[in-house]
Parts: structure tokens; sequence; C-alpha cells
């Protein structure tokens, strides 16, 4: 396998289910990693689960850590050489479920499925193909996207910065004084919690506590009911999981 494929296995999408609703000589089955790429797995979604925590929870542990005085460098020393030995963590479990997944030929021909249907993402034939695969919709590549129907120059864009500020403040000493600090604050916020909480189907914890009842009904309309699974892009950025059947004829 080439350096590009072995790459693209370390960072590619979890695979959950593979369809054969196009196929009747062939039934559905649950995507099956060897030993290699599942007790990765697990190990790199434990994590993933504990990152998710620390960073919601990071106000109590903050406050936690400065009243009980460990806001101080030996602290931080310690905190860096913890992070340290978690990224080489990180990095070897990657590694190593990377080697499983190029050792699963189901995860190989996933690959290059995926991989085609980037590169001509208006194949219908590819696309198809790719539809056939239940997993992560990061990766997924998108169906459509907005400005595709509607020209970019239609949408008015936000005021600046600091139009914004001056439109809500009379003089320049409010401005500095509580404008400035509101638009700094606001932005920290709806970048890093915020979102989560306006849009809590991206948050990981919910994800894994529903993950499988999703992955269960997504395949029932795929494989019985003919669903389409489509990814668009909204004026926003943010994608949308669609799913499309067809009733019409019954």
């Amino acid at each position: 396998m080439s350096v590009q494929k072995f790459i693209y296995s370390l960072f590619g999408p979890n695979v959950y289910r593979i369809h054969r609703s196009n196929d009747a000589s062939q039934r559905a089955f649950n995507y099956s990693s060897n030993k290699l790429e599942s007790r990765s797995q697990a190990v790199l979604n434990f994590l993933s689960t504990t990152k998710s925590i620390l960073y919601y929870t990071t106000p109590l542990w903050l406050v936690f850590l400065y009243r009980r005085g460990y806001c101080c460098m030996e602290t931080m020393t310690d905190l860096a050489k913890f992070g340290g030995c978690a990224s080489a963590l990180f990095v070897a479990l990657l590694i190593t479920r990377g080697i499983g997944r190029t050792m699963n030929n189901d995860y190989c021909q996933f690959l290059n499925i995926l991989s085609d249907a980037k590169g001509s993402p208006k194949n219908k034939d590819k696309k198809k193909l790719l539809r056939g695969y239940d997993f992560d919709f990061n990766h997924w590549p998108y169906d459509f996207r907005w400005d595709d129907v509607e020209s970019k120059t239609s949408w008015s864009k936000p005021p600046s910065f600091w139009r914004r500020i001056r439109s809500q403040h009379n003089n320049i000493v409010s401005t500095v004084l509580i404008g400035i600090p509101e638009e700094i604050l606001a932005y920290v916020i709806s970048h890093t919690f915020g979102i989560s909480l306006t849009y809590p189907g991206s948050m990981k914890l919910l994800q894994a506590a529903y993950g499988s009842a999703l992955q269960d009904n997504r395949a029932k309309l795929v494989e019985q009911s003919g669903g389409i699974r489509s990814k668009l892009i909204a004026r926003d950025g943010n994608s949308i999981d669609t799913m499309f059947v067809d009733k019409r004829e019954k």
C-alpha cells in the first residue's frame, strides 16, 4: 500500500455498516474491524469522551485548581508533561489503528470508493457506491451547496467588527470600555461551547449516547425504504445531514 493510502487510513473516517440495498444477492452487515483497529478505536473513543467532558467542565475545574492554589508554574509544568504523554499515546493509537485498517479489505475498498467520490463529486455512479457505506458524516462529500443555486454576491455580508460596535455605542469611551470587551467575549463564547449549545447534536457526549440508535434507524431507511443520505452545506457553513425517501409510488 502506498504512503498516501496509509495516511488516509490514519485519518480516515470510521465505517459502521455496509449497506447492500442495491444488491439483493448480498446481505447488509455491520463493519467488522480487526483487533488492532477495534482496540485502538476503543481507547481513542475513551480519550475523545474524556476530552469532551473536560472541555465542557472547564469553568468548574479551573475554579477548583485556582482555589486550591494549583494555578502555578509547577502545576503548569506537570500539565504540560501530561499533555505530552497523552499526545504521544494518541499518535501511537492512530498509527496502530491505521495499520489495522490497511489489513482490512473492506476498509481498503471503502477508501478507494471514498477517494473516487471526492475526486468526482458530480459523478452519480460513484456517489451511489459511496452511499453503500455508513461512516462518519464529517468525511461525507457534499451533495448540495447553497451557492450552487444562488450567487454569493446576493447575500449581504455582515457588518464589520468596528462598524457593529460603533452602531451600538455613541461615544469612543463606551466603545472601548464596553463594546470591544463585549464583542471579544461574545466571539469566544460563540466559537467554543456556544456552537455546541446551539447545535447539541454536534456534541461528542450526545453522539455517544444516541449514536447506535441513529445508525440502526438510518440502516432501516437505507436498506428497507431505499433512503438516500445526502450532505447539504448551508449559508453559514454548517453541514446538514439529510435522508431522502421517495414514497411517491408507494
